[in-house]
């Protein structure tokens, strides 16, 4: 007849061959994750490689202009700043501003002198016609000779 103890004992062992099973089960689906986990993060770990080896080539690569450090506060004047007033306005004079804040040929005397106010080398001239405002001015912007204020 089986003792106490030897019931105990029996019931132990089979709950220690259990454990160990559920230990082995265990250990094989953490190397299935990380078989998983190698196979799907492959390719992300080649593609952030390739990128940071990409922009490592591009930060490694001359500049094709170079960055302007001057404090200079006058830029040359892209066009669409630049204003140009209608010639059919009935006006004695028309001015240009070939550096201030807004450049350009102006109908208003006034308009075009507040463009040049404390403006270092700001330019106004006056004309009697649009045709001769336009002609100079345009021939000082197509010089490089224009300046806006940022």
């Amino acid at each position: 007849m089986d003792s106490p103890r030897s019931r105990i004992a029996a019931i132990l062992t089979v709950a220690v061959e259990l454990l160990q099973l559920i230990s082995i089960a265990l250990q094989l689906t953490v190397l299935i994750i990380e078989s998983a986990a190698a196979i799907i993060c492959a390719p992300i770990y080649l593609l952030i490689y390739f990128t940071e080896s990409l922009i490592g080539d591009i930060c490694l690569q001359p500049l094709t202009k170079p960055i302007q450090t001057s404090t200079d506060d006058l830029l040359p004047c892209p066009r669409p700043y630049m204003y140009i007033c209608s010639p059919d306005i009935p006006n004695s004079q028309f001015y240009i501003v070939t550096c201030g804040r807004q450049v350009g040929v102006f109908e208003d005397g006034i308009f075009a002198q507040e463009q040049t106010v404390d403006v270092d080398g700001g330019t106004m001239i006056g004309f009697d016609t649009w045709d001769e405002a336009l002609k100079e001015f345009m021939r000082v912007y197509n010089n490089g000779g224009t300046r806006s204020v940022q």
